[in-house]
């Protein structure tokens, strides 16, 4: 059950996602849709394999960098390693070695600093010291300074390219990003500008406007509007602002709602699909309920992996 319920959103959207190359807006597409239709074993298997796939990713700061596959660098949220010696605070800032909260969006440590996340409380951090440029960040708790990334050939931490800079295992600077001269997978790899509304670009390449798509017309523009044509005839997926059809018309559709049919679709805000039984958009479980196969209320809820299998009040970090 599991393996199908992974493999066949991965079918249904191959000829909508676009390269991984060719911009990140395929990768934000198919981790969406994946998400809405994928059951809490499936996402705690799933997470299992991401923590071990990060091992060997490339480490930042959330700087807007763009690396070869368009991603930029604020994930890095690791295990909590040797705690560095407390120093002066700065600005009201949280010094070196000072406790910050591993959840939030800005934990206020001091400029060279980030949290690094606990394994024993979800909430609790410690403002750790980002490895220099040069130094090694092959282990799970290093991260690179925020204009820097881990180069993947060296494990060391590397200035982020500049314009026509290779990227080929790094990232770019923040406003450029990994283009691939090709269009196609292996193709010479080099830093460049995102490009301007209004400018030309390729919707079948890997192109990548500063804002909105690359529209079918071959101009960076506005996300498309629920109606308009999303799939290129070579197969590929331009972004609308709601989601595209890929499976049956090819247009922009609207977010399904509670009771309509979700199959290749993702369902409006409040809602997930029940992939395991009818197919359809369903309320998010409530408290006590078994979320063996459905999701709790993100909004209050989690579920209870650990134990009970179901749905308890999410943790609030103060």
């Amino acid at each position: 059950m599991i393996k199908n319920a992974l493999i066949s959103p991965l079918k249904s959207l191959r000829s909508s996602t676009p390269s991984a190359e060719q911009d990140n807006r395929g990768s934000i597409s198919l981790a969406r849709q994946l998400s809405s239709r994928t059951g809490p074993k499936l996402k705690l298997l799933l997470s299992l394999l991401l923590v071990s796939l990060l091992s060997f990713s490339a480490c930042g700061a959330d700087d807007g960098a763009l690396d070869v596959d368009g991603n930029n660098s604020s994930t890095n949220n690791k295990p909590i390693g040797t705690t560095p010696t407390g120093t002066t605070p700065v600005e009201n800032k949280i010094a070196l070695g000072g406790d910050c909260n591993a959840q939030a969006d800005d934990p206020n440590c001091v400029d060279n600093a980030y949290c690094l996340g606990s394994d024993d409380d979800v909430c609790a951090g410690t403002c750790t010291a980002y490895v220099a440029r040069g130094g090694d960040c092959s282990s799970d708790t290093a991260r690179c300074g925020r204009e820097d990334n881990c180069a993947r050939d060296s494990n060391t931490c590397v200035e982020n390219g500049g314009l026509d800079a290779v990227c080929e295992k790094g990232r770019c600077a923040e406003g450029l990003y990994c283009h691939n001269k090709t269009g196609t997978t292996g193709g010479d790899l080099n830093c460049k500008a995102l490009i301007a509304d209004g400018a030309a670009c390729d919707p079948d390449s890997s192109d990548r406007c500063a804002n909105g798509t690359c529209t079918l017309e071959g101009i960076c523009g506005p996300k498309l509007a629920i109606g308009s044509d999303c799939i290129t005839p070579a197969g590929n997926g331009v972004e609308c602002q709601t989601q595209c059809d890929s499976l049956t018309t090819q247009k922009c559709v609207d977010f399904v709602p509670i009771g309509g049919d979700c199959t290749g679709l993702n369902c409006v805000e409040s809602a997930q699909c029940d992939q395991f039984g009818t197919e359809k958009c369903v309320a998010y479980l409530g408290e006590g309920e078994d979320c063996s196969e459905l999701d709790c209320d993100p909004a209050t809820l989690e579920c209870d992996y650990d134990d009970t299998f179901t749905c308890v009040k999410l943790k609030v970090c103060k």
